[in-house]
């Protein structure tokens, strides 16, 4: 009885199968969307793995042994203490040879025993990624010295004034600087302030200061595309390299595109770099305090940030680099300093630490 009636149940459901239409056949639109969005995703994974696959295989290590960077959940992200020594080009095509950093927060311990000891903190020019680690221009400072500083430095790219003030919080105890060169850059201001998304940063979640309340929060100013796809980053990269390189107007539609938000206030980001000089000064009350800026567009507050607060500050350095007549950097691929940028500006550095910085600190230890 089962064996008969089981002709008739399949011949009864493929009559209905013939006769009700699929889901294809009754929405041949929709259906094929979701059919073209699957294929595109399948797509892009397979484009963004295949991405990362080959730029492993061709380097011949994984990323995460050459990258210069790590997340951090305090500071956003710190140098890779992991890091493999690596050797590259930069872009005037000089080799870079580039080491393991000493930890997640210091980019050099000294090298040679000084007299005094200095601590140099700043951002992507003190990392200097794209320079030997031991040609950066802490380095040829502390050369320069013939043994009057020992030198220690902390920067990481992108950070703005909060994250070096946390940094140097950091590191205090292990360097005990009786100097502090602060290395300043134009757009501390607007990383100083939190706009929505902003593709002139670091895509990773960072902490901001609160001028008025004193305080440090966590903001996400990341792009999700640009914080998740290794290829979008790269791609956009070298798409602004390009741009840069030959001036084809596409740096405004590429973050429009990719939903950038607008610049910080200036007078916020000077607040904030206000607000932490002075708590560095309340905090380390004995330290002598050096402000320079590296670029030709920093703004003449920052003199004024710095010597209101009882510090010094080095404002001939951008001009003087450029005085020297050679190349300095990898403009306008690159605006970094190249290695004799780093050498100059160590010296140069150097010979202001010998006319205002040693003086000052001869009279302390009286």
């Amino acid at each position: 009885m089962c064996m008969g009636g089981f002709p008739r149940k399949r011949a009864r459901y493929l009559a209905m199968s013939e006769s009700t239409p699929s889901i294809f056949e009754r929405h041949p639109r929709v259906s094929g969307a979701l059919i073209a969005l699957l294929a595109t995703g399948l797509f892009l994974t397979a484009m963004e793995f295949g991405f990362r696959w080959v730029r492993d295989v061709v380097k011949g290590s994984p990323w995460t042994a050459r990258a210069e960077n790590i997340d951090d959940l305090e500071l956003g992200w710190v140098l890779n203490p992991d890091k493999m020594v690596t050797t590259k080009q930069n872009a005037c095509g000089e080799a870079v040879i580039r080491e393991t950093p000493p930890s997640k927060y210091l980019i050099r311990v000294p090298g040679a025993r000084g007299d005094h000891r200095a601590l140099f903190l700043g951002d992507s020019f003190t990392q200097g990624t794209e320079v030997s680690t031991d040609r950066l221009y802490h380095a040829e400072f502390e050369r320069y010295s013939n043994g009057k500083f020992s030198v220690f430095a902390a920067g990481v790219g992108g950070y703005g004034t909060a994250q070096e003030y946390l940094l140097l919080k950091k590191v205090f105890d292990v360097a005990k600087p009786e100097v502090l060169f602060w290395q300043l850059t134009a757009n501390d201001l607007a990383e100083n302030v939190y706009v929505g998304k902003d593709l002139s940063t670091v895509q990773k979640p960072r902490p901001y200061f609160r001028p008025g309340s004193g305080t440090f929060h966590i903001e996400d100013p990341s792009n999700w595309l640009l914080r998740n796809s290794e290829l979008s980053k790269y791609m956009f990269g070298e798409l602004l390299k390009v741009d840069r390189r030959f001036d084809f107007g596409m740096s405004g539609p590429l973050f429009r595109a990719a939903g950038a938000g607008g610049v910080g206030d200036s007078n916020a980001g000077i607040a904030v770099m206000e607000g932490l000089v002075r708590r560095v000064r309340e905090d380390f009350p004995r330290l002598v305090i050096v402000g320079f800026r590296v670029d030709l567009d920093s703004p003449p507050d920052y003199a004024e940030v710095f010597r209101k607060n009882g510090a010094l500050y080095f404002d001939a350095l951008p001009n003087a680099l450029r005085a020297s007549g050679t190349r300095i950097d990898c403009a306008p691929a690159d605006a970094h300093w190249n290695h004799e940028g780093n050498r100059k500006a160590g010296e140069l550095l150097q010979r202001f630490a010998e006319r205002e910085v040693l003086p000052l600190l001869e009279r302390k230890s009286q």
